[in-house]
Order: structure tokens, then C-alpha cells, then sequence
């Protein structure tokens, strides 16, 4: 063969071998579908097998059945009660009577028999047992604050004993800390940081229950707790009460250390009902100046305010406290009871930097609740109370006085409207608004209620029957 027929025959092209289109289209769907499937089994065994791996790593211990319940508060403290022991001595000898000696009819040991005898009534009556406690009058007490005198000294050690009794409360305060992550607009990712207040309110033996305002943290995806000491553990939702904003989240005792539990006090949760505690001092505590572990003093200026939230109605209590308008926590007694949680939101136009705080006492049911996981009740209704003087005046029946139906609600689709005014829910007659919270309160997500209401007509009120199936918020 000569070179020129070499050379033609290596300057031939290789032709590409021909694409078969349907071939590498059925190709590239079996593959797609062997992904999906793989993707989908891989998913199906994870979420099958991830708690059992879960407990078979972290074995947790037999989760207890026991109700969370919160016990009624201890009652409020009498003028006796802030007296010294010197100071009841002097009174029970009768200095403050004129008797210095304590005499009257008394023997040496104080006590008197009949007919003035000393140390005789007592002996005679084998079952007689002498009484435990000392009880003063109003003009004793007073005539002993009188005869006070009060130096500088005793002002800085009032503040001193009020400094003691805060750090001791501190040891129930906690900060709640929310993250959660973002991408911003160049696919660029970061962590936004939220914070709260809390407080502890129940240690039940496997974890601690913590009372806090959430409304800060609803977009979190892990939360953090930091005691008073400044350790830190991971926490979780229990629940929580979208009317109000507030939550319980919980913190496992095993993830607490041994030295920093010892530490941590429960905070009981006391009476913010009674009239008799306007004038009283409390403490605020958590962040009342918007800086978190600030605290104050003060003292409470008004107690008949009401807040008006969806199925129930709270009281808001005012303070002579000058804080932040973003100012959060809690407010405790001297005796360390918490009597509401800090919420600036309500407060009057010309009154945004004073401290006020929503009672405990209308918080103390849903707090049960979301302690044990349970489920709100919701209805959806904004109402006042029919009172026996408006109900007269205005020829009302009394119950419970629907102001606004909240739209998409259960009370919606059962047909109550504004205006109408129930009175009996099942077999419970309804006097107030609160008495219609009571009820929906003590039902269940899904229960089915017979609620009765009065709805006016051209003339007159006329009964109506409504089934209404209790929903959750």
C-alpha cells in the first residue's frame, strides 16, 4: 500500500455512535425513581427507628402520671405578723396598757382563773389548752408605731433587708433565651437571638416548670434557659396560651447540675384577688427597666382594672414603679409569692412607663393547664358581665354579655352573635362573664356544649338553643 493511501485512510473521521433519545430518557426516569424511593424508605426508616435509637441512647426515666396542681395561697400577713418578738412581749406584759407589770388579775405566769384568781382557771380545766398565738388590737399597733422612732440607720437597713430578700427571689428568676436561623437575600445564613423572662414555679422531681411571657420567642427553633447562677441548659415548650402570650417551658432535671439545682427555689404562686392588697410592697423582678436582671421596688396603686382577652377576663393591677415600656418578668410579694406577670401593653396613654402586671389568680387554671400539657379550650368570645344593677336598670337577663365573636371561631359557627347574653351553659347556670369562663375552662378540646342564650328580638329577649363544640386556639 503506498503512503498516499495511508494517509487517506488515517485521516478518516470516527463517526459518534447515534443517540437513542428514548433510551436515555428511560434511563434517567428509572434513575429519578430509584432515587425517590430510596429517599422515601430512608425517611420512613429514620422516623421508625429514631425513637427507638433515642431511648435505647438516652434512656429516660418512668415519666410520672401524677397531675400538676398548684396549691391555694397562704394568707395575707396581719400587723401582728411584722411585729418583733420584743415587741409582743412588751404588749403581752401590758406595757402598752399601762400595767408594766403585767399584773391585772394575772399570777406570775400570766394566767388568771375565775373570778380573777391567778393560776386557777387553767389547772381546774384539765382540757383547756392555752392558745398558741398572741393577738393585738388596732389601737395597740398603733400606738407601738407611734412610740417609734426611725434614724437613718433603720433606712439603710430597711433597704439592706429588701436587697436579702431579692437575692433570695433571684433564686426562682430565670432568663429564656430563643434562637432561631434565617437566610438572608444572598443565601447567607444567621441565627436571630430573642430573649424572656421566667420564673420557676414548680420542681416536680424530673424537670422544672417555668412560667414566662413567650410572645418573643414564637419563632424559635431552640430554647435555652440561664439560672440565677449563670449556668445554662436546653429547654423545651410545654405549652402555651396564644390569648395571653404566656408559656410554660420546661427544663430537665438531669440537665441541671447537681450544685445549681440545690440553689433553685420554686416560686409559689399567691393571691392577686384581694382589695386589701392595694398599698401593698412588691418586687419586680427580671427585666422592669428592659435590662435583663434588673429589679425594683414599689408599691401597688390600683387593683379594680380588668383586661378584657379572649374567653376570659383578667385583672390588671397598676404599680407606682417607673420602668421601661418594654419592661418584662415577674412581680412577687415580700414573702416571695408571684402575684402577676409584668405586661406594659395594657397601661394607659399617659401612664406607658409604669409598671403594671396581669393577677395570678385568673392565670392560676391555664397555668394547670399547660403544666400538664393540656390543651386550652377555646371558644372565641369577648365579653363583659351583666350585673344585677345593669341587668335592673335595663331590663337584662343577667349572664354573660357577648361584646365580639371572633371571626372563624367555635362561637361563630354554633351561630352566637354580638349582643347575645348566655346564661346556662349545659346544666350551669351563668350570673357573670366569669362564671362562662369557669365552664369552658373546666371543658375539654371537642367537648360538645348546650349553651343557652338570650338574644333580643323587637320586644323582648327570647331564648335560644345552640350546640357548640369546643375548639383549641
Amino acid at each position: 500500500m503506498s503512503e498516499t493511501e495511508n494517509s487517506e485512510v488515517i485521516k478518516e473521521k470516527i463517526k459518534a455512535k447515534p443517540l437513542n433519545k428514548k433510551k436515555l430518557l428511560r434511563k434517567t426516569v428509572i434513575t429519578v425513581s430509584m432515587a425517590l424511593i430510596f429517599g422515601l424508605v430512608a425517611s420512613v426508616t429514620f422516623l421508625l427507628l429514631q425513637p427507638v435509637f433515642s431511648n435505647m441512647l438516652h434512656p429516660k426515666s418512668e415519666q410520672k402520671t401524677e397531675t400538676i396542681t398548684f396549691p391555694e395561697a397562704e394568707q395575707e400577713i396581719l400587723p401582728s405578723d411584722l411585729l418583733t418578738d420584743e415587741d409582743l412581749l412588751a404588749l403581752e406584759n401590758g406595757m402598752e396598757t399601762g400595767d408594766p407589770d403585767g399584773q391585772n388579775g394575772k399570777g406570775e405566769n400570766g394566767s388568771t382563773g375565775e373570778n380573777g384568781n391567778p393560776e386557777q382557771g387553767d389547772k381546774d380545766d384539765p382540757d383547756h389548752e392555752p392558745e398558741d398565738t398572741f393577738s393585738i388590737t388596732e389601737e395597740q399597733y398603733q400606738a407601738l408605731l407611734d412610740g417609734m422612732e426611725i434614724s437613718l440607720s433603720d433606712y439603710k437597713l430597711l433597704y439592706a433587708k429588701l436587697a436579702e430578700v431579692v437575692r433570695n427571689l433571684n433564686r426562682s428568676m430565670v432568663n429564656v433565651k430563643g434562637e432561631s436561623t434565617d437566610v438572608g437575600w444572598f443565601d447567607n445564613s444567621y441565627k436571630n437571638t430573642d430573649y424572656s423572662c421566667g420564673v420557676i414555679i414548680q420542681n416536680t422531681g424530673d424537670e422544672y416548670l417555668i412560667l414566662t411571657d413567650y410572645r418573643n420567642l414564637l419563632n424559635a427553633d431552640s430554647l435555652m434557659v440561664t439560672f440565677h447562677d449563670g449556668t445554662a441548659s436546653a429547654a423545651e415548650l410545654r405549652q402555651m396560651d396564644r390569648s395571653t402570650g404566656y408559656a410554660i417551658v420546661s427544663v430537665s432535671a438531669s440537665k441541671v447540675t447537681e450544685n445549681t439545682a440545690s440553689t433553685l427555689l420554686a416560686a409559689p404562686l399567691g393571691s392577686s384577688g384581694n382589695s386589701s392588697l392595694q398599698g401593698s410592697i412588691v418586687i419586680a423582678l427580671g427585666s422592669p427597666m428592659g435590662v435583663r436582671n434588673s429589679q425594683a421596688y414599689g408599691m401597688i396603686t390600683s387593683v379594680g382594672n380588668a383586661v378584657e382577652l379572649t374567653d376570659r377576663n383578667y385583672s390588671m393591677l397598676t404599680t407606682d414603679i417607673y420602668g421601661s415600656r418594654k419592661a418584662g418578668g415577674i412581680v412577687m410579694s415580700l414573702n416571695g409569692q408571684v402575684l402577676g406577670i409584668i405586661d406594659n401593653r395594657f397601661n394607659a396613654v399617659d401612664t406607658q412607663n409604669l409598671i403594671s402586671f396581669v393577677g395570678i389568680s385568673e392565670l392560676k387554671r391555664i397555668i394547670e393547664k399547660m403544666s400538664n400539657g393540656i390543651e386550652i379550650p377555646y371558644v372565641g368570645i369577648r365579653g363583659v358581665d351583666v350585673t344585677y344593677e345593669i341587668a335592673q336598670a335595663n331590663g337584662l337577663p343577667r349572664g354573660a354579655y357577648v361584646k365580639e365573636v371572633e371571626m372563624d371561631s367555635p362561637a361563630m359557627a354554633c351561630g352566637i352573635q354580638n349582643g347575645d347574653i348566655i346564661v346556662k351553659i349545659n346544666n350551669t347556670m351563668l350570673q357573670s362573664f366569669s362564671d362562662y369562663s369557669n365552664t369552658v375552662m373546666s371543658s375539654s378540646v371537642g367537648d360538645v356544649l348546650k349553651v343557652t342564650v338570650m338574644r333580643r328580638g323587637q320586644n323582648e329577649y327570647q331564648e335560644i338553643i345552640l350546640e357548640l363544640t369546643v375548639g383549641n386556639q
